[in-house]
């Protein structure tokens, strides 16, 4: 289970995996959507989640501007 930010910055959950595939389709969250598991401390981008990769295939990535203090995800070729 996972809970993520919206867009008017309350945090939203929990959510289970399939339904946040479905929220990434329909737009409502993006590999910059911060995001925790639900045991976890502390809120990553969406995209630090390699479960999520392939719903986030073809949405653009945000910018390595908008990882303050750390290095974007690695994405191999496929």
């Amino acid at each position: 289970m996972y809970y993520i930010v919206g867009a008017d910055n309350q945090p939203r959950g929990p959510i289970d995996a399939a339904t946040l595939n479905q929220w990434i389709a329909e737009g409502r969250a993006n590999g910059q959507t911060q995001t925790r598991t639900e045991t976890g401390q502390s809120w990553q981008p969406l995209a630090y989640f390699p479960e999520f990769a392939p719903a986030l295939t073809g949405v653009a990535s945000p910018a390595p501007s908008d990882y303050p203090g750390a290095a974007p995800p690695q994405i191999a070729p496929g």
